[in-house]
């Protein structure tokens, strides 16, 4: 809570001296493991600018874990305004070793338009695929939130 407390003051701060507010905001929600082993709840918040994302979250071993990234998205198809998205990045927290590297895929769909003249132009649920990195790993499925601003 006091990281997501400290994205919004920073983005609140940064907005009103130098506009260079992020474009986005993410709320991690929780993750569905392809084991028991794993903790599924993983709250923790983001912030992208363009195409760079950084953030934090409890990770799957209930540990806290920064991490940035590069992410290559398509354009919006359907009603539904359906996107894919490609994150390369890395992620501190886990106990195998101090920085994993990741690459992520994810889709993402818009599930409501903001108010006009409101802060938030758009919210987006995100599934993202987060891969076994290690042998005793465990696959998951990631939902989280994304807020246009």
């Amino acid at each position: 809570m006091r990281c997501f407390v400290t994205i919004l003051l920073f983005t609140a701060a940064f907005n009103a001296t130098a506009n260079i507010a992020p474009d986005e905001v993410g709320l991690h929600i929780g993750s569905f493991h392809s084991s028991k082993q794993f903790t599924d709840f993983n709250p923790g918040v983001n912030a992208s600018w363009g195409a760079w994302t950084v953030g934090a979250f409890r990770n799957s071993e209930a540990k806290n874990s920064v991490f940035a990234g590069y992410s290559i998205d398509t354009k919006g198809v359907t009603a539904l305004d359906l996107r894919a998205s490609l994150m390369a990045g890395a992620a501190t927290g886990y106990a195998a070793r101090q920085v994993t590297m990741i690459l992520v895929p994810s889709l993402n769909m818009k599930i409501a338009d903001g108010q006009p003249n409101g802060l938030v132009k758009q919210t987006r649920l995100v599934l993202t695929y987060i891969p076994k990195l290690e042998k005793q790993g465990a696959h998951a499925l990631h939902v989280s939130l994304r807020f246009v601003l």
